[in-house]
């Protein structure tokens, strides 16, 4: 038999409970050559031999007698990785901090002709910042460890703005009951089949049937009360401004008092017809959203609810049914329904909003 450190005789070793359980939780806790280094001692302790443990993790005998002489000096310090010497690392805190910086700052700013940061024109700033010469790799390491990521950016349409400010300015005339506050949009439904994640078989993706003349279509029109959660809508053949008119005049019949209406800047909404027609009907005043904002629009989010229950993964071979299940659900909705889905009331104060 081999001798340890003089002292340890394999399927020898005695640990306390106390030793084996510290091991234990070394193990656990541990990753990598540290953790098997406690599963060394636990298994020579279980009378396992040199050539058995070694057998087990794919190591020499050596690694084991090594290992039970370090816990025999240290106990278990000494299952710890030794410091490993070297150099001191170039890239500290001082070359981070210089790296966030420049990168908040154009290239261009500083001479150069690139538009945006790559690591070789990084290296180059840093060297002029810092008088440090670091490789490539380096500072890609050190953008790693920043958390930033090498990929392509997004097209973007710019800010979409905020509310416009007559809706602010008419709101108290709203709340008083003076007036009617309205977000106006339209949405078109087709034939053609709604696509919505579903679960589904690995290998077997479902399929929805696109029926003929898949692109027939018509349109829905409708008017959402921010304040009381009314919801007025009408189904029309398509969107223009004849048929926008015909919805506003709906409206009017509704209501009795003054009507403020909130619309985009599709053109129809812009029409001389529509135009015309404001000038002889005083009581309606359109006020138009910032250009590409849909997100101000909270109806936006009636049409996806709807969309998602009506048409998606469904297929319809005529325009009837399809049209008579938008009018069920939106026939069916509250007032309380239509102000949580368009996410206009606080679940958690249950006020309202507006």
């Amino acid at each position: 038999m081999n001798l340890v450190g003089g002292d340890f005789i394999p399927g020898r070793l005695l640990l306390t409970k106390e030793e084996i359980d510290n091991l234990r939780e070394f193990a656990r806790d541990e990753v990598g050559r540290e953790a098997t280094r406690a599963l060394i001692i636990l298994w020579f302790n279980e009378r396992k031999t040199e050539k058995e443990i070694a057998d087990l993790l794919f190591i020499s005998n050596r690694s084991v007698r090594r290992c039970l002489r370090r816990y025999k000096e240290k106990k278990i310090d000494g299952l710890h990785d030794k410091e490993k010497t070297g150099r001191p690392r170039k890239a500290d805190k001082t070359v981070e901090k210089a790296i966030e910086d420049t990168l908040e700052i154009n290239p261009e700013d500083f001479g150069y002709c690139n538009g945006y940061w790559i690591t070789s024109i990084l290296c180059i700033r840093l060297y002029a910042v810092l008088g440090l010469v670091l490789s490539n790799s380096t500072v890609r390491r050190v953008l790693q460890r920043l958390d930033y990521v090498f990929r392509r950016p997004k097209l973007w349409s710019g800010p979409s703005g905020e509310n416009p400010p007559e809706i602010i300015n008419v709101l108290e005339e709203v709340k008083s009951d003076n007036a009617k506050l309205f977000f106006e949009d339209e949405t078109s439904f087709h034939l053609l089949p709604v696509l919505r994640k579903m679960w589904m078989k690995v290998g077997q993706q479902a399929k929805i049937l696109t029926p003929k003349n898949w692109n027939r279509c018509f349109s829905v029109f409708g008017a959402l009360n921010p304040v009381t959660g009314d919801l007025i809508f009408k189904t029309f053949d398509k969107k223009n401004g004849a048929y926008f008119i015909q919805f506003l005049d709906s409206l009017l019949e509704t209501y009795s008092k003054n009507i403020y209406v909130v619309v985009d800047r599709a053109t129809y909404h812009r029409s001389h017809l529509v135009q015309e027609w404001l000038t002889e009907h005083t009581r309606i005043h359109l006020i138009f959203l910032p250009p590409k904002s849909p997100r101000l629009n909270p109806i936006e989010d009636i049409w996806r609810w709807l969309k998602g229950k009506t048409a998606a993964n469904r297929t319809y071979i005529d325009l009837e049914p399809l049209k008579t299940g938008c009018n069920e659900r939106l026939s069916s909705l509250t007032p309380e329904d239509v102000l949580r889905i368009a996410g206009l009331t606080s679940q958690k104060r249950g006020q309202i909003y507006w």
